[in-house]
């Protein structure tokens, strides 16, 4: 029977990650605390998503920023609240780099044919699940 997921060891504790990502990644969290908190000051809330300005419907992703200015505030339990997918990728993004440092090794997960096919329908059917809690929700 083929191992659908397995462990295996890196080359390397820290995975190569590209100088343009790092920086594309300092911007957007620089610019939505910059914007968040100056929102605050004068007492309002920011409107950053530019869908949600547009449609006046929360994008599939909306929340993010308010998610890790709540986790900055140590708040899991709002984070999570948010935006429950994106919360969930950050967790699990967040063990496997803690995987890959603290142990040397990496998740690899190769699922044969109609199990790769199942296993992105999940992932949208997840996706669209969150979407819809977000519009429900208010965000």
């Amino acid at each position: 029977m083929q191992r659908i997921v397995t462990l295996q060891p890196c080359e390397s504790r820290w995975p190569r990650v590209p100088l343009w990502a790092v920086a594309m990644v300092v911007v957007w969290a620089g610019t939505v605390a910059a914007v968040w908190h100056a929102g605050e000051a004068r007492g309002h809330t920011p409107q950053l998503c530019v869908f949600k300005q547009i449609t006046g419907l929360p994008c599939p992703t909306c929340g993010t920023g308010r998610m890790v200015l709540a986790l900055c505030r140590g708040d899991v339990a709002a984070a999570a609240a948010m935006n429950p997918m994106m919360f969930v990728l950050a967790a699990g993004g967040t063990a496997l780099l803690g995987l890959r440092t603290l142990f040397g090794r990496r998740l690899r997960v190769d699922p044969p044919g109609l199990h790769a096919v199942r296993g992105w329908q999940v992932l949208l059917a997840a996706a669209l699940a969150n979407w819809a809690y977000l519009i429900l929700a208010g965000r």
